[in-house]
Formats: C-alpha cells, sequence, structure tokens
C-alpha cells in the first residue's frame, strides 16, 4: 500500500507518515512550506536536506486562502504524485483539495484547519471588521487604477446593492458611509475576496464531510471543534482520538528526581483577551497560561520546593504575563527563553519533570 500525506503543521503528520514507513508501508511525503514548524528536518536530526526519494520538496508552495495556488504547474504536479497513492492523508489548508484526489482520504487537524478554515463565522466576522474600517478611513486603499476604474463603471454602480448584501452591509445609497464614489473599489474588493474565502471554506468542509476518517482531540476536549463537525454532519465513528507524540520520548526513562523539579510550559502566552476583538480568538488561541501561573504559586506558596521553571518568549501577552508573574511572587524562579527549535523544544521535554500546554 501507498500513502500519501500533504500538509505538516508542527510536524504532527510527519510522525504518522515516518511510523508508516517503519512498518514498511511505501510512503510519499510532501514538503511545502519553509516554515520551520512545518519542514521534518528542524524536528528529527535522521532527516536533512537533500532529502530521501520518498520525500518531494515543494516549498514554498503558499496555499492560502488568498492566493490561487490551484493554477500552478507545482500544484499540478502534486495532485499528479498524490494520485499515484492508494490513501492521501491531507493537513491544514490542503484538506480542501480533496476534490482534485481520485484516491480516498483522512483529514489530520491540527487547530485552524478545523475551528478557522472549515468555519464562516470568523469570516465574517473579519469583513464586519474590514467593513468598519473602511468606513473610518472613507478612501481607496485596495486596488489598482484600472480595477479602480472598473468599479465606477455604469456595469458596478448597478452591482452595488448585491456587493453591499454579500457583505452584509445595509443597503443605503444616500447614507453617509457611502456618498463617496471612492469607496465602491475597496467594497467591490471586499466582495469578491469574501466569496472566493467563503468558496474555499465551503470546499475545506465538503472535504470533511466525505473523509473516511479524521484524526482529532477525543470528544469533548475542543468543545468548538465538535460542534463544528457536527455542524458538517461527520460520523462520530470516523473520529481517531489521538495526541502526536515524538517516538524519541515514547523510551524515555526520567532521572531519579533532584531537589529541584523542573516545569516547562510549552504553549505560547495568549490568555488576555482581546474584548474589541474578540474573532482574534478561537478556542484553541485562548491558552489559559494565567490559570498555570496562578497554581505554580498557590503550590510554591504551600510546598515551598524549589522550582525551575522555563518559560518561552512566545505569544500575544508576554508583558502582562511578567506582570501577573510578579504579582504573585514567583519571577525569581523563571527563566525566560527566546524562541526555541523544535530539537531544543524536544530537549526541554526530556529535561523537565512536569510539561505544561494549553489550559484553555
Amino acid at each position: 500500500m501507498k500513502i500519501g500525506f500533504i500538509g505538516n503543521m508542527n510536524n504532527y503528520p510527519f510522525m504518522i507518515a515516518s511510523q508508516f514507513k517503519k512498518k514498511g508501508y511505501e510512503v510519499l511525503f510532501i514538503v511545502t512550506e519553509s516554515e520551520k514548524l512545518c519542514r521534518p528536518e528542524f524536528r528529527y536530526k535522521n532527516i536533512s536536506t537533500p532529502y530521501p526519494d520518498w520525500i518531494v520538496d515543494f516549498a514554498p508552495l503558499n496555499a492560502d486562502y488568498f492566493l490561487e495556488v490551484e493554477e500552478t504547474v507545482e500544484f499540478k504536479k502534486i495532485i499528479a504524485l498524490l494520485n499515484t497513492c492508494d490513501y492521501a492523508f491531507l493537513n491544514g489548508y490542503f484538506i480542501r483539495f480533496s476534490k482534485y484526489l481520485s484516491i480516498k482520504h483522512i483529514c489530520v487537524f491540527t487547530g485552524s484547519d478545523l475551528t478557522v478554515l472549515a468555519d464562516y463565522k470568523p469570516i465574517n466576522k473579519y469583513y464586519q471588521t474590514k467593513i468598519k474600517t473602511l468606513v473610518e478611513l472613507n478612501r481607496n486603499s485596495f486596488l489598482s487604477k484600472q480595477i479602480f476604474n472598473l468599479c465606477n463603471s455604469r456595469l458596478f454602480l448597478t452591482s452595488l446593492k448585491l456587493t453591499l448584501s454579500i457583505l452584509g452591509v445595509k443597503y443605503k445609497i444616500g447614507d453617509v458611509y457611502f456618498k463617496s464614489r471612492n469607496m465602491f473599489p475597496d467594497l467591490y474588493y471586499l466582495a469578491k475576496s469574501k466569496i472566493a474565502y467563503l468558496e474555499k471554506v465551503s470546499d475545506q468542509r465538503n472535504s470533511i464531510e466525505i473523509a473516511i476518517g479524521f484524526i482529532y482531540a477525543p470528544l469533548g476536549v475542543v468543545n468548538d471543534g465538535d460542534l463544528l463537525l457536527k455542524e458538517i454532519k461527520v460520523d462520530e465513528d470516523r473520529r481517531m482520538m489521538g495526541l502526536m507524540v515524538d517516538e524519541i520520548l515514547s523510551d524515555y526513562i526520567p532521572e531519579k528526581p533532584t531537589t529541584k523539579i523542573r516545569i516547562f510550559n510549552v504553549a505560547r502566552f495568549n490568555w488576555v483577551k482581546d474584548k474589541e476583538q474578540p474573532e482574534h480568538f478561537t478556542q484553541l488561541d485562548f491558552k489559559a497560561n494565567d490559570v498555570m501561573i496562578r497554581g505554580i504559586a498557590l503550590f510554591y506558596k504551600k510546598y515551598a520546593i524549589p522550582l525551575d521553571i522555563i518559560f518561552i518568549k512566545k505569544g500575544n501577552d508576554i508583558e502582562e504575563t511578567i506582570k501577573l508573574i510578579e504579582e504573585v511572587g514567583i519571577a525569581h524562579l523563571i527563566t525566560w527563553k527566546e524562541v526555541l527549535s523544535q530539537q531544543e523544544v524536544l530537549q526541554e521535554y526530556i529535561l523537565a519533570n512536569v510539561v505544561f500546554d494549553q489550559l484553555g
């Protein structure tokens, strides 16, 4: 059996692929990004470039929702390669591309590929914010002169009502917000991009619906994701519940405890919700690091056991985190490190007695 993989957020799909490879299956693994989090050589010491034959590098292949990657020669080559397989594991932006495949597929969810890329609600929030900004600026800021001229044509003006309805804006041509014709090209751009975005989300949802299986957190862990899967009408008997764990850690036997307990926090510091822009947070984005910090402080106050705490300077709320640490009195126990490589993260796992991930 030949199994294909595309999409590699945090190298989680590669963990699965490497195990299939180890068990004797023929594997095709397609690398599409330059981002270190998505390239196996930055996590595994036994993988280096140039890659072995079973790993094919197409990076950088930008497949986000604002670029038509489907039109590229590289994309067509990728689809042809995947169609030589018996099954495909799809992750991230690439889940939506199953409609180009002649084989069955499994979805590997790693977060936003379900709760953002397969959800219509974040799109509506995003475009509401864009419209608000446009109203405040009241000027052309998106389009070239050629498109500006097109949008000011009679054809465009007659379709203004449709454009506004697509964006969910109440149609009042006499409204103060729409007196300036310079806004019309921006509105047209937003309407066109929203339609394109909605089509891609629809493709993502359709691909999830027809998948023969999907890998996700156990039922009840991520409520937003569970509700979305129910909305898409995915049968729960197709869910494979698991948490990706590196093989390098599976046989690890910890040393005897030292006098200091070493604590490592792997989740980025995102715990202060912006009430002005709630669309910036999904359930998986909210890490609740403040719960961890207050809990550690209570433990330390009660038992006075020496702690060696490792925090990484990553996330939106570093300043607020430092302030909270000082308030609860554990600043002297913490060592801050800059962003680590994936191999350095694995080493921290091995050194730690306790590892915290998100508590949200």
